[in-house]
């Protein structure tokens, strides 16, 4: 996108480059997905203090996904220790499905799950959600369909932010919008071995 190649791109964790433009249509809550009949599933929003002792599937390093889980479970004051990691939110669905573990995983990739296994549950302090927009190079002219392509997911999406929300639209500045109270992440730790 940023060398021209396409009118614009709908990602999750904006660039960082200078010549491009993030704006955030909506935010995808991020939720804790876990097998049906778990003890934390009778819980109508599950605290991080809850994941102690749980041994979560976790995104894979250095994703987008995984940088929101370390600082949210930073800010909770928690380190998490992993059992597995999964590139695909789609992996870790099929591991919490076979009763692997639990994930925290963006509430977009459960929408449509329809597998009695897996059951969701927000997550409190904090609650973290990760952005979705529209990523364009700066100064970038829009022909009226890529225009009208834009109004529409635009107006597809406004039902999903809550009226009076919005997250700066342009550069690394939401960052500090979605991280309000970072702490440093605690080290992700290895399962213990014995």
């Amino acid at each position: 996108m940023a060398q021209g190649e396409a009118d614009f791109g709908i990602c999750s964790i904006p660039t960082h480059e200078p010549d491009t433009r993030f704006e955030t249509p909506f935010d995808d809550p991020m939720v804790l997905a876990l097998p049906a009949g778990h003890a934390l599933a009778r819980a109508s929003r599950v605290p991080w203090e809850r994941l102690d002792g749980e041994a979560p599937i976790l995104p894979a390093r250095g994703t987008g996904n995984s940088m929101l889980i370390d600082d949210a479970a930073a800010c909770a004051g928690r380190a998490l220790t992993w059992t597995f990691e999964a590139a695909r939110s789609a992996r870790a669905l099929a591991l919490v499905a076979e009763g692997a573990g639990i994930a925290v995983l963006p509430l977009s990739s459960l929408r449509s799950l329809g597998d009695e296994r897996v059951i969701r549950r927000p997550l409190a302090g904090p609650a973290i959600a990760r952005p979705v927009g529209l990523l364009t190079r700066t100064g970038q002219a829009d022909t009226a369909q890529v225009a009208a392509l834009k109004a529409a997911i635009r107006d597809t999406a406004a039902p999903a932010r809550p009226p009076g929300t919005t997250l700066p639209a342009t550069g690394p500045a939401w960052r500090s919008a979605t991280r309000r109270g970072r702490a440093t992440a605690p080290p992700r730790r290895p399962p213990s071995r014995g």
